[in-house]
């Protein structure tokens, strides 16, 4: 028997169950990745519906939203309590799509949904825009707000 070709077998044994090994961990690494993806989704896909249920059980809320004349001290204090709850779920995209856990089209998509509830209710613009005054460190957190704003201040200089 020759020693040297069976160590040869045994070598090239080995460096297929290396190559083996590493194809199947990059599967499952692979798909490790899918399911963080789809977990990140669905969470903020939650937040998404948490937002949407606060506000169908609370008229007044709805109604606060869209007010146009001056608020009291609890409508005031109301509101910023719901703009930092849509602010925590915006920093949640933002983080999320900046650590690629949910796909660019599904981040366009909030982005969308966040532009619509900006230009939708007016107070909730209101209080983002002071709560960008307040802490302008956060701003790179929302890039969708300088879309809207700019537009906004376009919109007012025409």
């Amino acid at each position: 028997m020759n020693w040297e070709a069976v160590g040869a077998v045994g070598e090239m044994l080995g460096a297929a169950i290396v190559i083996v090994s590493l194809i199947v961990l990059a599967l499952e690494l692979r798909q490790a990745n899918q399911i963080a993806r789809f977990t990140a989704s669905r969470q903020l896909m939650r937040r998404f519906d948490e937002i949407n249920t606060v506000l169908l059980k609370d008229r007044s809320l709805r109604e606060l939203l869209s007010k146009t004349d001056e608020l009291n001290d609890d409508e005031e204090e109301r509101l910023h309590v719901f703009a930092d709850f849509l602010v925590n779920v915006w920093i949640s995209i933002h983080e999320a799509s900046i650590n690629r856990l949910i796909k660019p089209d599904v981040f366009q998509a909030m982005m969308k949904d966040v532009e619509i509830s900006l230009v939708r209710w007016p107070q909730i613009r209101r209080a983002i825009e002071l709560r960008l005054s307040r802490y302008p460190e956060t701003r790179g957190y929302y890039q969708v707000f300088d879309t809207v704003f700019s537009s906004k201040s376009e919109a007012s200089n025409a």
